[in-house]
């Protein structure tokens, strides 16, 4: 999110029958959350829902994500 890094899965861990829950402690800017959504989307699972512990609301990621994804969160902050 605030470098460069990499994300991978096993090709054949996940399938096109496939629910698929992302869980992460924190969603800011969003740019960790929409890659790993765009890596899962590549195996064309059924659907992809996002789970954080803290939402940085003011950073913006959330917003870019209910645009295509269900989330929730336990705890929203702003600043």
């Amino acid at each position: 999110e605030y470098g460069s890094d990499e994300i991978q899965i096993h090709k054949e861990s996940i399938n096109e029958k496939d629910r698929v829950l992302i869980i992460d402690d924190l969603i800011a800017t969003g740019g960790t959350a929409l890659a790993s959504a765009r890596l899962v989307r590549k195996c064309k699972v059924k659907s992809i829902e996002f789970y954080f512990i803290i939402d940085l609301k003011n950073l913006g990621g959330s917003k870019k994500l209910e645009k295509k994804y269900r989330l929730s969160s336990i705890l929203e902050t702003v600043g």
